[in-house]
């Protein structure tokens, strides 16, 4: 059942009132430019992720959430009236203010750095002379600087009042988390041009950087390499328990050897050989000869020979170690089965991504070239897919609110039509809410959900 059902904002820059209902699984919201829709689902993600003191700088009255009879408002005024008081020493017990402090300003330059930074963001800050001499003394770059100016500002919002409703939020959503692909897509980056929190970032000028909030989750900074290292952790994984399997079984061979008769077997028990090939390929063990010796034994009725007990013991382990990693397999196995049904559309299809299960490696293959090529090749839009389904189906453990602004962003007009049915499909997707201009993305099954944003304007007072 959807978590949300409904969200609006009133007295939006002083005169507006916008709104959409999200009652159904999928919300495709239609909006034109200039109308709000950004700040709109800005300000939802921030409710529901608890990054309440970004909506410090709009100018709104309350902002409402329903969820399936829970109503949670949210006042700005109650929430931003007055600042949390810090004295210096708490201040300087945060982390980030110790970390800029190294590097040549005071507690209180750097307290007022702060402080501008939350009346006017990056704009109001990225030449003050406190920020440009932390990034000359300091080896963060601009983003790192702010990204920590955020975690400070955090503390100066977080009111009783502040807190209190984000535990409602988290109450309401459960075990839902929140994914956001804003506008801007950080994934369109390489992920070394990001360059966040790094041990050795590389510095950048203000105007590579874009103008927003510096965010570290929910698949903003979910680059290209993050979905290398994920596919390797997994297939690692994997790996490692066939190894561990492996080793614990040859640690008791003399044992099983002296006393088969210890394992209760059935030795009419069917065993998978095609598993078992693939298992003998992952442990290097694989050959010809083996493999038409290990057939004929578990095709025919020599397994059921006493004899066999042994053998049977060590297979059926080494399928159970199999049986223990088959979900990050599987999850690969989808991931690469959606992301193949969107580079082999099209007349030039020359890419997929190859998941090799014996090697364990996962790869983009280029066909003409014969070779593989680092995922930081493919193209903006080709990029988005993959970091979007990978979140969505390599973290299989987990269920998305996903909120999307504008996601016909550099994909062409078919893959517009495919991209929010597919997303549905995946495992992960609880609910999704989807704000866009262009008609191909309900042009397809959710066309009767699409709706337009709702907006009223307030009487001004003279």
């Amino acid at each position: 059942m959807p978590s949300l059902t409904s969200f609006r904002m009133t007295g939006l820059f002083g005169y507006k009132n916008l709104g959409i209902t999200c009652g159904q699984k999928a919300s495709i919201v239609l909006a034109e430019n200039g109308v709000g829709k950004t700040t709109l689902l800005n300000t939802l993600y921030a409710l529901l992720s608890g990054r309440i003191s970004r909506l410090a700088t709009i100018d709104f009255r309350e902002a409402v959430l329903e969820f399936e009879g829970v109503e949670l408002v949210f006042n700005r005024e109650l929430a931003f009236k007055t600042r949390q008081f810090l004295d210096m020493d708490a201040f300087m017990s945060k982390r980030p203010a110790r970390e800029l402090v190294e590097y040549g300003v005071r507690p209180e330059q750097l307290f007022e750095l702060v402080s501008a930074y939350i009346e006017g963001g990056q704009a109001k800050v990225s030449r003050d002379p406190t920020f440009r001499r932390i990034y000359a003394r300091s080896p963060f770059d601009e983003d790192d600087i702010l990204q920590r100016l955020e975690r400070l500002r955090l503390s100066f919002y977080d009111s009783a009042y502040v807190s209190e409703f984000r535990k409602k939020v988290r109450s309401a959503l459960g075990a839902v988390h929140v994914l956001y692909l804003p506008t801007y897509r950080r994934i369109e980056a390489n992920f070394e041009e990001v360059s966040l929190a790094r041990n050795v970032p590389r510095r950048r000028l203000v105007s590579e950087i874009a103008e927003s909030e510096p965010e570290r989750d929910e698949l903003i900074f979910f680059g290209l390499s993050d979905v290398e290292e994920k596919l390797a952790t997994m297939t690692q994984f994997i790996q490692r328990s066939v190894i561990e399997a492996y080793s614990k079984l040859s640690g008791n061979l003399i044992d099983t050897l002296l006393n088969p008769q210890q394992y209760e077997l059935e030795l009419d028990q069917g065993i998978d050989l095609e598993a078992v090939r693939l298992m003998l390929g992952r442990l290097g063990k694989s050959s010809p000869v083996t493999e038409k010796t290990l057939e004929a034994a578990i095709s025919g009725a020599s397994l059921k020979d006493e004899r066999y007990r042994t053998l049977a013991y060590f297979l059926r382990e080494l399928l159970q170690s199999y049986e223990a990693s088959r979900p990050q397999e599987r999850a690969i196995e989808a991931f690469a089965a959606v992301v193949n049904g969107y580079l082999a559309d099209g007349p030039a299809a020359e890419k997929s991504l190859r998941f090799d299960k014996v090697r364990l490696k996962v790869e983009i293959w280029h066909e003409s070239l014969q070779k593989a090529l680092p995922f930081g090749s493919l193209s903006s839009g080709e990029k988005q897919i993959v970091s979007v389904f990978s979140r969505l189906l390599l973290d299989f453990d987990r269920c998305y609110l996903i909120l999307i602004d504008e996601p016909e962003l550099s994909l062409s007009i078919e893959w517009q039509r495919r991209f929010l049915p597919d997303i549905l499909k995946t495992p992960s997707c609880e609910q999704l809410i989807a704000i866009t201009h262009s008609p191909f993305v309900f042009e397809n099954e959710l066309d009767s959900l699409a709706q337009s944003i709702l907006i009223s304007q307030e009487v001004l007072r003279s």
